[in-house]
C-alpha cells in the first residue's frame, strides 16, 4: 500500500509504531518527566484503545491510551499526535475534554470506585511552525486569567445550610428564605416552623418584585411535603400572616386536596364495593354446589383481588370439590 492510499499517513506512522509495547516504553522513557518515571512501573504498561478511544470525543484517528501502575494505582498515558497543519491554540481544552471522559469511562468500568485515575497527557506535532498555543489552560481565559488560576480545578465552595444559624439566613432575605426551608424540609415542630416561615414570607411579599414568584415557589414546596394533620394549621398561619393573593393559593391547593381526598376515597370506595360484591357472589355459589365453606376458604376469598374472583368464579361451574377450584392449576409436561 502507497502512501497516497493511507488515510493521515503521518499520523498513522507513529500511531502504528506506537501500537508496539516495545516502541512505546521506550517513548515514554525518553519523554515523561523524571519524578513520574520514578513512581511509574512500565512493565504493566497496556495498550487500551479498544476501551478508552471512544467516537463521540475523538477528532482524530491517532489517539492512544495506554494504562500502567503507578505506585499503588492506575495512570493512563494519553497520547494525541496532532495531525493538523497548524497549530491549535485550543489544545489544552481538548486535552482538557478527553482526560475527563477518560476518567469516566474508567469509572463506569470500576462500578463502586473511591479514586480517580490520573491521566498523563502528550501532543506528539510534527507540522512545520513552531508550537505557539498555551501548554495549560489557564491562558485561554484570556483577562480571567489571574481569577481562573485561583479558582478552576481548586476546592469548590461547600455551602452547608443544616450548619447555617436561622440567625444567619434571615439575614438574606431572599436566598435564606429558599436556605431556610430546605433546612427544615424534615420537619418536626411544624408550628414553630410556621412561625418564623410566614412572617418571612410576608416580609418577601411587601418587598414585592421577584420575592412575589419565589413566594409561590416556597408555599408550594411546603405544601408538597406536609403531613394531612398539618394542612389546617397551614391555613390558619397563611390567613394571619399572607396577603389575600397568596391566601388564595393556599386556598386553592388546600382545596385541590380536599377534591383529591374526596375522589380517591370514592375510588377505593368503588373498588372496595365491586371486591365485596364479587366475593359474595362467590361464596353463594359455592355453597349453593358444596355446601358449608370451610373458614380458610373464606379468609381467602374476603383477602382476594376482583380479578382472582372472577377467576374462581369461572372454575366453580366445571369444578366437582373444592380443590379443583383454590388450587393452582398444574402444567401438564
Amino acid at each position: 500500500m502507497t502512501g497516497s492510499n493511507i488515510h493521515k499517513p503521518h499520523d498513522k506512522l507513529f500511531k502504528l509504531a506506537l501500537e508496539e509495547i516495545a516502541v512505546a516504553k521506550e517513548f515514554f522513557n525518553a519523554h515523561l518527566p523524571k519524578h513520574i518515571l520514578e513512581k511509574m512501573d512500565l512493565t504493566t504498561l497496556k495498550l487500551e484503545n479498544d476501551t478508552f478511544i471512544d467516537p463521540t470525543f475523538k477528532e482524530t484517528e491517532a489517539d492512544l491510551v495506554y494504562s500502567s501502575r503507578l505506585e499503588n494505582s492506575t495512570a493512563y498515558l494519553y497520547v494525541l499526535i496532532e495531525q493538523q497543519s497548524s497549530v491549535d491554540p485550543m489544545m489544552a481544552f481538548r486535552l482538557l475534554v478527553y482526560m475527563i471522559r477518560i476518567i469516566e469511562l474508567h469509572l463506569k468500568q470500576n462500578p463502586g470506585s473511591k479514586k480517580l485515575p490520573l491521566v498523563i497527557p502528550m501532543v506528539i506535532y510534527a507540522g512545520d511552525d513552531f508550537w505557539n498555543a498555551p501548554l495549560e489552560i489557564f491562558p485561554l481565559f484570556g483577562e480571567c486569567e489571574a481569577l481562573a488560576r485561583e479558582i478552576f480545578l481548586k476546592p469548590y465552595q461547600l455551602i452547608e445550610v443544616n450548619r447555617i444559624s436561622d440567625e444567619v439566613l434571615r439575614e438574606q432575605l431572599l436566598s435564606g428564605l429558599v436556605a431556610f426551608t430546605l433546612k427544615y424540609r424534615k420537619i418536626v415542630d411544624f408550628k414553630q416552623f410556621l412561625e418564623t416561615l410566614m412572617p418571612w414570607i410576608q416580609e418577601v411579599e411587601i418587598q414585592g418584585g421577584h420575592g412575589v414568584s419565589l413566594n409561590r415557589t416556597v408555599l408550594k414546596y411546603v405544601i408538597a411535603r406536609i403531613q394531612c394533620g398539618d394542612k389546617d394549621l397551614l391555613i390558619q398561619k397563611a390567613r394571619q400572616h399572607l396577603t389575600p393573593d397568596l391566601q388564595g393559593e393556599v386556598m386553592t391547593i388546600a382545596q385541590q386536596w380536599k377534591d383529591e381526598g374526596i375522589q380517591q376515597g370514592v375510588q377505593q370506595g368503588v373498588q372496595q364495593g365491586v371486591q365485596l360484591g364479587e366475593a359474595a357472589m362467590l361464596t353463594r355459589q359455592i355453597r349453593r354446589r358444596f355446601g358449608n365453606i370451610p373458614k380458610i376458604i373464606t379468609q381467602r376469598i374476603t383477602k382476594a383481588d376482583p380479578e382472582t374472583l372472577l377467576l374462581w368464579s369461572d372454575k366453580v361451574l366445571d369444578a366437582t370439590n373444592l380443590d379443583e377450584i383454590f388450587t393452582e392449576n398444574i402444567e401438564e409436561s
